[in-house]
């Protein structure tokens, strides 16, 4: 390799380590799935429900889903995963009134009953629950996917 070529490669090897590494990800792993769920089967056709998995065994998020239903055909879908402790053992689990989730670890505290994102409520977590997109397949079928 010749000088300049050496010169070139440096540069471009520290302009990679620089501006390629985002700092302001979302620290929950990205994980690529979608999970069907039939709405009118009992334990999906209430307010809100949590997965793991969709009847079909297709994964549902990295360590589970929690969906919350706003209306009719309006789902919010969000990750169990604590942003915070990064640990799949720590999961956010609805509250009572279904209206916040709290981790059961580090105790942070999310909205999920929003349309806008599970905002952080109260606790150390700095960023909010990481969401999914959903899409309603006809009138019974609730598609959750990343």
């Amino acid at each position: 390799m010749t000088s300049k070529a050496k010169h070139w490669f440096i540069i471009l090897s520290t302009a990679i380590l620089l501006f390629g590494c985002n700092k302001s990800e979302h620290p929950v792993p990205n994980v690529s799935f979608q999970a069907r769920f039939d709405l009118m089967l009992p334990q999906y056709s209430g307010e809100l429900f949590m997965a793991n998995r969709d009847r079909y065994g297709n994964r549902a998020g990295y360590s589970g889903i929690i969906v919350y239903r706003h209306g009719p055909a309006e789902y919010s879908a969000y990750e169990r995963f604590c942003p915070y402790d990064k640990d799949v053992r720590c999961v956010v689990t609805p509250e009572d009134g279904n209206l916040t989730a709290k981790c059961n670890c580090c105790g942070s505290e999310y909205l999920i009953s929003s349309p806008f994102g599970a905002d952080i409520v109260n606790g150390p977590a700095k960023y909010s629950l990481k969401p999914y997109k959903t899409r309603m397949e006809g009138m019974n079928v609730l598609v959750v996917y990343n």
